[in-house]
């Protein structure tokens, strides 16, 4: 390992208290804690997220979905994509720190808002909270179209879009920005040193297109496209579309089922290469169900919106739209326009989000304020070369934008020249309610399958 690749990897050895003042947790994830701090040099909130090093001799050091995480986060340069502030070791106790904006707020938060019933007025009347704004919505489509958009020019992959992954800027100049998170299963697909398939199986299972669901070795950015095409109708109506149950078997016949319900059973027509897939004759024993989408969505029959729902969620992968072609559909040239602020500055589609609880800790327990030292040089040049080899560096020459000014950005609704830079906030769930009252037993049990769901995605990730 060079001298000059030690440099870039850990060049930061100082203390996090020199830079951050811890706020307290905010949560906990699969590998290890979240918690909230303010940046002296800026006042500006930020998330430090820390992992637990298993820093042995027979241990590789960071698990290999962080590394790929890291290393797509560091060379992402784009307004709808979290990007990475800082990354810290810390030999004392193996941990391992990174740095990124703070983002109170994720879609999925925001659909739980929308959908519970809370105190509206000075009666404590309670009542369900006005449903997003339909140009919300499309603002929120757009910033994520664009996230996606120089993703998959980048030749990136994200492989787990969901509503929890989607955050949103809520305070200062970016408020109303949709924020694309959690690369812990993204991929780089062009050229790839093995087949995307051998990581097994990947994308929330309610968010999961068809073509992975029948066993395809090989798929493309359109997986990316079904999963924002769920979130799409599940901000309009903040249920689920596709709300099946997750099989311990590689099949996944109910979630399968489920999608044919409501898009219909795909025919060979409708999909020429099914046929070629594994799970294509387990498919088969599936009864034959006719469309029914209009009964899932409160989009109008004849609305563009509809129109460019149904290009997402497309069986075909490659007929379904990409997100470049989406960005031109004419949906997004009738007014009012997309903003690249969402909530732009209009009070009535702001929204009382209450705010994330931050937990104070335990005096005894450890704050993310360590002195950072370098780790034993054998567990430097496996950590640096975990670093440094786990991904290809994304290509750029491609990229033609430039992200536009704040200024420009909150002024000006979004155009096609911003493409590539800038988008709008993704997010709510959807539900075949057409008044979107739903029972507090039915959220209870959407909130269990879920956390189910979501527990299940991380287990594959530390596997991983």
């Amino acid at each position: 390992m060079t001298s000059r690749l030690k440099e870039k990897t850990f060049k930061k050895y100082k203390t996090l208290d020199q830079r951050y003042e811890t706020i307290g947790r905010i949560g906990e994830g699969a590998y290890g804690i979240v918690r909230v701090a303010r940046e002296l040099s800026s006042s500006h909130r930020v998330a430090v997220k820390s992992f637990k090093l298993k820093l042995t001799r027979e241990s590789e050091g960071i698990p290999f979905s962080i590394c790929r995480e890291i290393n797509l986060l560091k060379e992402l340069d784009h307004q709808n994509i979290l990007k990475v502030k800082d990354i810290v070791l810390d030999k004392s106790d193996g941990s391992f720190y990174m740095v990124t904006p703070y983002c109170k707020l994720d879609l999925e938060k925001m659909l739980n808002y929308h959908k519970k019933q809370i105190p509206l007025d000075a009666n404590q009347t309670r009542r369900l909270p006005p449903k997003l704004d339909r140009n919300v919505i499309k603002s929120m489509l757009y910033q994520m179209l664009c996230g996606l958009n120089y993703l998959h020019r980048a030749w990136v992959i994200h492989r787990d879009l969901k509503p929890a992954n989607i955050l949103i800027h809520d305070e200062g100049t970016e408020r109303g920005v949709i924020k694309v998170a959690d690369f812990g299963l993204a991929r780089i697909f062009k050229d790839p040193l093995r087949k995307l398939s051998d990581d097994g199986p990947v994308v929330t299972i309610w968010y999961r297109a068809p073509e992975l669901l029948l066993g395809a070795k090989h798929y493309t950015p359109a997986v990316d496209i079904w999963s924002l095409g769920c979130i799409f109708n599940e901000l309009v109506t903040t249920k689920p579309i596709f709300e099946g149950r997750e099989s311990k078997e590689a099949f996944q016949r109910d979630q399968l089922e489920t999608i044919f319900k409501i898009l219909g059973t795909p025919s060979e027509e409708d999909w020429p290469e099914m046929k070629d897939l594994e799970f294509y004759k387990l498919m088969t024993h599936i009864p034959h169900y006719p469309p029914n989408l209009e009964q899932h969505t409160e989009l109008p029959s004849d609305s563009l919106e509809l129109d460019l729902l149904k290009r997402m969620l497309c069986y075909d992968p490659t007929k379904r739209i990409t997100a470049a072609e989406a960005l031109k559909h004419p949906l997004f040239d009738q007014k009012p326009v997309a903003y690249m602020y969402c909530f732009g500055s209009d009070k009535r589609l702001s929204y009382n989000y209450p705010d994330q609880p931050i937990y104070s800790e335990n005096v005894a327990q450890r704050p993310p304020n360590a002195v950072q030292q370098p780790l034993p040089q054998s567990n430097v040049q496996s950590v640096a070369q975990q670093l440094a080899t786990t991904h290809q560096k994304p290509h750029h020459h491609h990229h033609h934008h430039q992200a536009p000014s704040q200024q420009q950005t909150q002024q000006q609704p979004a155009t096609e020249q911003t493409v590539s830079s800038s988008s709008n906030l993704p997010q709510t769930k959807q539900s075949s309610s057409s008044n979107g009252v739903e029972s507090k037993q039915q959220q209870q049990q959407t909130d269990k399958k879920r956390k189910k769901s979501t527990k299940e995605t991380n287990s594959k990730k530390k596997k991983m």
